[in-house]
């Protein structure tokens, strides 16, 4: 169009030459299409931006359900000793914090004097869930740990734990010789997780503990 546009007038040039009034009505046009021309680029380059950040949250989301997935699938019925000797159950469970052992940290032809468990907690904490790992199972120093963000921009993040007559709890309480108040067992059945997100809304997640389900019911 705006070579058409010039086109037109190059051929008037030839002939009589341009008025003001021409002149300003080319540009007047000029403008406006340049005008559009630049909305439909910065409208196209804003929504491949907002596809790839919800491609990317999506992703995150994807990623962070695998993971704790497969650390609950892992969970070991393994008590700890921690500071001054204080001995923590297999599993700790509360509405913004689970931590217990797991199994199946790789440790190829024992090549570390370490075992292959592992103790891990999801802490509800700051508009964050977050991984936390210690190095040592049975630690003198629980105080040393490492945490790894695995989603963040949460308005709310909640565990609950489904007891054998199919309730869930806010909290998990089990006695480290094996008892429990709720269940009559030291695991729930499984554990669930409700996530509130601030740009995409609440999500819930459900993950079973095999051992208790297979083993224990």
């Amino acid at each position: 169009m705006l070579c058409a546009l010039f086109g037109i007038l190059m051929n008037k040039s030839h002939e009589n030459g341009f008025t003001l009034l021409e002149i300003l009505i080319a540009l007047t046009v000029f403008a406006i299409l340049a005008t559009i021309t630049s909305s439909l680029l910065f409208n196209a380059f804003s929504s491949r931006e907002r596809v790839e950040r919800q491609a990317n949250r999506l992703l995150t989301l994807q990623m962070a359900s695998t993971l704790v997935g497969r650390d609950i699938q892992q969970i070991a019925e393994r008590t700890i000793r921690g500071n001054e000797m204080h001995t923590f159950p297999a599993l700790i469970g509360r509405n913004r914090y689970l931590e217990f052992t797991r199994e199946g940290l790789p440790n190829p032809e024992f090549a570390e004097l370490r075992s292959t468990l592992q103790r891990v907690a999801l802490v509800c904490e700051n508009d964050r869930l977050i991984r936390r790992t210690w190095p040592v199972l049975d630690t003198p120093k629980r105080e040393v740990f490492e945490d790894r963000i695995l989603i963040d921009g949460l308005s709310a993040c909640i565990f609950s734990y489904l007891d054998k007559s199919r309730q869930f709890l806010p909290e998990w309480r089990a006695n480290l010789g094996g008892g429990n108040g709720n269940t009559g067992g030291t695991l729930p059945l499984g554990i669930k997780l409700k996530l509130t997100l601030s740009d995409w809304g609440e999500l819930e997640l459900l993950f079973s503990i095999p051992e208790t389900l297979y083993d224990k019911i």
